[in-house]
């Protein structure tokens, strides 16, 4: 049975569920205003999906890996995975995931992948450790999806140049175009509105922005902090009536399968590598500013 565990201080109350070290809910302590998507099943049922050891669509389901196909399903298993949970200290909650036969199946290596949530005053500092337990070189990619309640007249504030190549996925086949779009976003504003996810998700490649910040027009405004990606999804499912609910920040270290990908791990877009033996730590963090 899925349990969920919760940190909270005199700023902010947060809640994980083991099942898949997901996000539940991030609260302002004062006031009890949500600042994380919370999720509505006729609109969009997750909140902050965890996106390993792939992120987006495979070309044909599968990946080519030693002469072998691997089949894996969009964002990869640990979304669906329950992870160790374990509370180090009261600001703090670890989760860990380790191999297993099931995922060796569809995942030919032996991994480690903690995530863990620590509240520093007003800051959620979230840090994702993944480390190769196999004696192979390992072929990977991690992501984040946190989805922030947002509402009409909202924007997105990204900080660097403000120039965007913004690319799209192909209908139907969710896997990635080859065109580009160049966008200059004035003082690096994007006003959110219901039809730039006409074409699902925007995702913008090396994006020179590490901080991206929800302006509210009517709500606590929330700051999305990580390390330098080389692609950066924007995303949202309008809800029935046109409007947006929720508008997710995604952080990504991998993205989809080229339209021409040739499905061989070692060659997919963005795919991480790591030696045996060797860990990466990626880090992002979620504020009320």
């Amino acid at each position: 049975m899925e349990r969920v565990y919760a940190i909270e201080n005199d700023q902010l109350r947060v809640s994980v569920s083991d099942m898949g070290a997901q996000l539940q809910s991030i609260a302002l302590k004062k006031t009890g205003e949500p600042l994380l998507w919370e999720g509505d099943p006729a609109v969009w049922k997750d909140r902050s999906p965890w996106l390993f050891p792939v992120i987006g669509q495979l070309k044909g389901g599968a990946f080519i890996c030693r002469g072998g196909e691997y089949a894996l399903p969009m964002h990869g298993f640990a979304k669906r995975s329950r992870f160790e949970a374990e509370q180090p200290d009261g600001a703090a909650l670890r989760f860990t995931l380790r191999d297993t036969p099931q995922t060796m199946a569809v995942f030919p290596w032996r991994f480690e992948l903690d995530i863990e949530y620590r509240l520093a005053g007003i800051r959620l500092e979230i840090a994702c450790r993944v480390l190769n337990r196999d004696d192979e070189v390992m072929f990977y990619s991690l992501g984040a999806h946190p989805g922030l309640v947002c509402g009409d007249g909202d924007a997105l504030c990204f900080n660097g140049s403000g120039r965007l190549r913004c690319a799209r996925l192909e209908a139907g086949s969710h896997l990635l175009r080859p065109e580009r779009e160049e966008l200059t976003l004035p003082e690096g504003r994007l006003a959110l509105a219901a039809s730039l996810f006409k074409e699902d998700a925007m995702i913008f490649e090396a994006p020179d922005a590490t901080e991206v910040t929800l302006r509210r027009a009517r709500g606590q405004d929330v700051r999305v902090t990580f390390d330098a990606v080389p692609w950066l999804g924007v995303w949202a499912r309008p809800a029935a009536d046109g409007c947006l609910r929720y508008v997710c920040v995604e952080p990504w270290l991998g993205v989809d399968d080229r339209v021409d990908a040739d499905r061989l791990i070692g060659h997919k877009e963005g795919i991480q590598r790591l030696e045996p033996g060797e860990q990466r730590v990626f880090r992002l963090s979620i504020e009320p500013v």
